[in-house]
């Protein structure tokens, strides 16, 4: 096992990838009582179009099917309810599905080792037949439905939608109504056996127990179960252009209030900070700065009425064939939202920030960590966040190596140009 030195939160991190090809991380916290763990597949909703395993021609898959086979892995051939078999000791089950991955995680405070063994055991056993698949389309499109009513998760979709050409995100992760009714129990196979190698999956624990033995119990299991070798996942890899594929749009919802999400779509090549995560801080600090809760911006904003409530934000990294972006959203509820773009379109050409500022910010990020590994729940938050950002954790992960040269050449890299408006205003029956 290697060990990564987490130094500025004074841990250790046992790593190891084992013979299968999957890649495990361990913290082990002696005083605590809870532990947790997460199965991790890179494999979501974006992923509709691979080689499967054994053939030869590309595929398109039905939108939904990661969410779908996430739903399907609950249900075992032996009648074995995955939620009973938890509840028995007191432990808490669940997954979920994004754009990029699918998570498998539980969370008790006794029987970890054999909680874990069945974690593996039932994501690695699937079983799906005509039958059990028709009876969870219904289920699932109860779950579409709930999702097409709910404006927040729409809104948040359009500025993904709006801003990107050529990738699946004007497909739900649930999966659109007609694509869900299109899934058989072979594409399920096919995305499981293609996705679910080890090779692409990834375990995070964080536990009380020793990590020699934890480390072993897995071993042991992953013995038991054969795997193809020299297998290698092939993506279709999709262009996508530095333009938006829609510069303003107004939808109408059943909401109480308008609110804008005012978005951008960057270069990342424009930044020339390799390291994602540093960058990442950069940018963080700098909105945290400009456009945050407690920043002259939006203090003058809410006295002036021009808004309700603070304005939030959020900084995505996706990556494709030929280019990599940050899109970067900011939200608001305003009525007097013309006024409100233009003020922070105003407000981001003059980005700035002082060295005390910065420093001051730089401690905040790293008090925020320190105070994760406080209990079971943020340590593995952040072990997740490190893992879903970079496909991995490193030594790099607590060492927060900001510098404030670096954030004055982010401030004169991001460009407004290629920029997405989404206004959503309240539906007024007729």
């Amino acid at each position: 096992m290697k060990i990564i030195n987490l130094e500025k939160v004074n841990e250790k991190l046992y790593y190891e990838r084992l013979n299968n090809g999957l890649e495990v991380y361990i913290l082990q916290k002696k005083d605590f009582y809870m532990g947790t763990a997460r199965f991790v597949t890179k494999f979501g909703g974006l992923d509709l179009e691979f080689v499967p395993i054994n053939e030869e021609k590309m595929v398109k898959m039905p939108s939904g099917i990661a969410h779908f086979l996430e739903h399907k892995l609950f249900e075992q051939k032996d009648g074995l309810s995955v939620d009973d078999f938890y509840k028995k000791s007191g432990s808490y089950i669940n997954a979920f599905t994004n754009y990029e991955k699918t998570c498998y995680h539980f969370s008790c405070n006794n029987n970890f080792k054999e909680n874990l063994i069945f974690l593996l055991d039932f994501v690695q056993s699937p079983y799906f037949t005509d039958k059990n698949v028709e009876k969870e389309k219904g289920i699932i499109k109860q779950e579409a439905l709930m999702n097409l009513d709910n404006p927040n998760r729409k809104f948040n979709r359009k500025t993904y939608e709006n801003l990107f050409n050529s990738l699946y995100y004007d497909k739900p992760v649930v999966g659109t109504l007609s694509d869900i009714e299109k899934i058989t129990k072979e594409d399920l196979y096919k995305c499981y056996n293609t996705f679910y190698h080890p090779t692409n999956m990834c375990l995070l624990i964080v536990t009380n127990d020793n990590v020699k033995d934890v480390m072993n119990i897995i071993k042991e299991n992953q013995l038991k179960k054969s795997f193809k070798n020299d297998f290698k996942i092939i993506k279709k890899q999709i262009k996508e252009e530095l333009n938006v594929k829609k510069d303003y749009e107004i939808i109408f919802e059943k909401v109480n209030q308008t609110r804008v999400a005012y978005s951008l779509k960057l270069d990342r090549e424009d930044f020339k900070i390799a390291d994602k995560s540093e960058l990442f801080y950069y940018l963080d600090i700098l909105l945290i700065n400009g456009v945050g809760s407690f920043s002259d911006f939006n203090l003058n904003l809410k006295k002036n009425k021009i808004i309700e409530g603070n304005i939030s934000y959020d900084i995505n990294f996706i990556d494709t064939l030929d280019r990599n972006y940050i899109k970067i959203s900011f939200y608001a509820l305003t009525e007097k939202y013309e006024e409100f773009i233009n003020l922070l379109e105003n407000n981001l050409k003059k980005l700035k920030i002082s060295k005390e500022d910065f420093n001051l910010h730089k401690k905040g990020i790293l008090s925020e960590t320190i105070y994760d590994f406080n209990n079971v729940n943020g340590i593995m938050g952040f072990l997740y966040t490190e893992y879903n950002f970079t496909n991995a954790i490193t030594e790099k992960s607590t060492n927060i190596d900001i510098k404030y040269d670096d954030i004055l050449k982010v401030i004169n890299s991001i460009k407004l140009d290629n920029k997405s408006i989404v206004i959503m205003k309240p539906k007024i029956d007729s």
